[in-house]
């Protein structure tokens, strides 16, 4: 039985309740949002369009679903296209100013004993002075020096000489998207609201400007709670040439929009640098919604921004300022968060919206009036983009037909070569040459035999009781490699695969 997971079986049902708008809708609000492996189960199990499928509802398969990362992919493309062709620019540069007179405020009011204690430190450089983070900002793209600039970079050179970019946005879309990653990410500005963020020091209780103190210790944003681990293998030689979080390891068809073919892959992207701890609490938390996919755990990069920007204009009285309404608020989200998923792939949707649930988060939202923002969900942050989120779905579900269809041949062919191996042994075990096959492993050949007997049995669909004698007949060094081999592996009963 071919295994799927509890994504790919919601777009399934959403295509085939196209006719019936209520329950389609129902069902897409579930996939965007997720829900408990319960309530999902039920709805599954009373279609008869899934009977075919076995439902995996492990970590790992939701996390490596490539149809749920090739959506959220697409839907950041579509969003972006939509975006870029309106006025958002403007409310960028309202955003970014914030950061800038904030920061430029905090640099000063810091004293000069304090100032030249920070700037000892590699990761607070901009403390030294007042006129040194000026500096620092008016030189924009020119000083940056961390992983979020060399990410935009290539998204810049993307957006500006690629073929595909060209072809995707006009002129006036390139524009703005290079206007907003210029703004955005690459002046560094979110970067150092980030390292400020990051400061251990005393001196942000001191002079309470930001309200961050202790983000990275505490809650789902500490080491133990985020889950996030590197991977084993090192990752700065992993090319791919996809945008968004898919991994290299997926299967994308040429000429896709999350696709480029006309630039060298890019080394080291975001999507290939972690996996998870699934005992930790916001791996659980977010698999127990069984559809979002771990990308770099629960954004930081959100939190402090949006943070900062209330800190700035909530306490900050000399500023006389007052933050963006929650509808302007919106759009700087979204932009921000499509920009990040479709050109650096750092997040997914749900990790990018968790901070939004973050109970202290709440209140300060609450406080500064920006009740929209509160609890925010993936389908209120698509709110204005329904084209773009219907295109991304159609999408989807063309490629999990295909990939389905992909799953079978390759069962298919697995199964016949495994067939094809069997007869091969069984024809040889009751030959002079059978021991070419079988290593001794102190029992008798006749349990050798029944041993393989079982397995083909057992292929042929006939119910078998496997005993632990069955595993010891067959731990031998021909049918121990098909055994775990990854391809036939499926069709090995799990009492014989178990050492």
């Amino acid at each position: 039985m071919l295994s799927i997971t509890p994504s790919q079986a919601l777009l399934i049902l959403i295509d085939e309740y196209k006719n019936d708008v209520p329950r389609q809708v129902k069902l897409i609000k579930l996939y965007l949002r997720g829900e408990n492996k319960s309530k999902l189960n039920n709805i599954f199990k009373r279609a008869e369009s899934l009977k075919e499928f076995r439902i995996d509802f492990s970590p790992k398969a939701i996390s490596n679903c490539p149809v749920r990362r090739y959506f959220e992919s697409h839907l950041a493309f579509n969003v972006l296209q939509s975006l870029s062709s309106r006025p958002v620019i403007s409310i960028v540069e309202e955003f970014t100013d914030y950061l800038k007179s904030g920061i430029t405020y905090y640099a000063r009011v810091v004293d000069k004993e304090l100032a030249d204690k920070f700037a000892e430190r590699d990761n607070l450089p901009f403390l030294r002075s007042s006129s040194a983070i000026e500096k620092d900002i008016d030189d924009g793209y020119e000083c940056g020096w961390d992983s979020m600039r060399d990410e935009t970079t290539i998204a810049i050179k993307l957006i500006s000489v690629s073929d595909e970019m060209a072809e995707y946005f006009n002129e006036h879309q390139r524009e703005s998207l290079m206007k907003f990653n210029k703004y955005a990410c690459f002046s560094r500005l979110y970067s150092i609201a980030t390292d400020i963020a990051d400061s251990q020091e005393k001196i942000i209780n001191h002079y309470p400007i930001f309200p961050l103190e202790g983000l990275y210790e505490a809650g789902l944003y500490s080491d133990e709670h985020r889950g996030r681990i590197n991977r084993d293998q090192p990752q700065e030689n992993v090319t791919s040439p996809y945008l968004g979080i898919l991994r290299s390891i997926h299967p994308v068809p040429f000429y896709d929009k999350v696709m480029v073919l006309s630039r060298p892959p890019q080394k080291d992207r975001c999507p290939e640098h972690s996996t998870f701890d699934p005992k930790a609490s916001f791996p659980k938390h977010l698999f127990e919604l069984n559809v979002h996919p771990f990308v770099k755990s629960i954004s930081g990069m959100i939190f402090v921004q949006i943070r900062t920007i209330l800190g700035i204009c909530g306490r900050i009285r000399q500023l006389k300022a007052s933050p963006p309404t929650g509808k302007r608020f919106l759009e700087i989200i979204q932009y921000f968060v499509f920009n990040s998923i479709y050109f650096m792939g750092g997040h997914s949707l749900y990790e990018f919206i968790a901070p939004f649930h973050i109970r202290v988060f709440v209140e300060e939202l609450q406080e500064a009036g920006l009740h929209e923002l509160t609890y925010l969900t993936i389908d209120k942050l698509l709110e204005g983009h329904q084209e773009s989120l219907a295109e991304a779905l159609k999408c989807a579900i063309h490629y999990n037909r295909v990939f389905i269809n992909k799953q079978k041949l390759h069962e298919e062919i697995s199964k016949r070569e495994l067939e094809e191996k069997l007869k091969t042994y069984r024809k040889n075990r009751v030959s002079n040459s059978r021991e070419y096959f079988f290593v001794k492993w102190g029992v008798s050949k006749t349990d050798k035999i029944n041993a393989v007997d079982k397995v083909l049995n057992f292929l042929k669909g006939e119910k078998v009781t496997f005993f632990k004698k069955d595993r010891r007949a067959l731990h031998n060094k021909t049918l121990g490699k098909i055994i775990e081999d990854e391809k036939y592996s499926a069709f090995i009963p799990s009492e014989i695969r178990k050492s």
